[in-house]
């Protein structure tokens, strides 16, 4: 049986891009490289964390998975489709996007979800909440929540203790079925 094997390789020096495989039982193996970094352009599709997609693609992958998986760009997606949570509105978050990991060449190049707006206040950071909240649960390609600050002796996290370290707080990215609520403080 024939197995492949993808790697995505980031060269902070050189600002290079590879994305090659190799197949085990033929030992037959390819490369593609390109320029990518911080504010650069995405080679072969691929991007995530450390590699944004040229203005105009977005990144599609696993929203929980981009951070540690390689999202190959895609066209950004017509108006209520989605391939993570930022192509939607402040208030939404995408659901249901079947993309393809880069390098897969898998034909069509995955399926985008849909927007849902979530009836609540969505963040990716602080400047999509209103000054008296925080935004909480936010992720590099995932919506955080919009809350109000937590209570003296409360916390989302360590940094909202004066001493202590904060315990029990839950947070939920946003449109996840769960309760968001602080924790306390514990000094130790």
């Amino acid at each position: 049986m024939s197995t492949k094997r993808w790697v995505a390789a980031l060269s902070i020096v050189g600002l290079v891009v590879s994305c090659s495989s190799s197949d085990d039982e033929t030992g037959s193996s390819s490369t593609a490289e390109g320029g990518g970094g911080a504010g650069g352009t995405a080679a072969v599709g691929c991007c995530g964390v450390e590699l944004p997609c040229p203005t105009g693609q977005s990144c599609a992958g696993s929203s929980s998975a981009l951070a540690d998986d390689v999202g190959e760009c895609q066209p950004a997606p017509s108006a209520g489709s989605c391939w993570n949570d930022l192509d939607c509105p402040t208030d939404g978050i995408c659901l249901g996007p079947a993309p393809c990991v880069c390098g897969t060449g898998c034909t069509p190049p995955g399926d985008p979800g849909t927007c849902q707006s979530m009836g609540e206040a969505c963040c990716h950071q602080q400047d999509d909440c209103t000054t008296d909240q925080l935004c909480i649960g936010a992720d590099t390609f995932i919506k955080g929540r919009c809350v109000d600050p937590p209570a003296d002796g409360e916390c989302y996290q360590d940094e909202d203790c004066s001493a202590g370290t904060c315990e029990t707080a839950m947070i939920c990215s946003c449109g996840a079925n769960c309760v968001t609520a602080p924790g306390i403080c514990v000094t130790t």
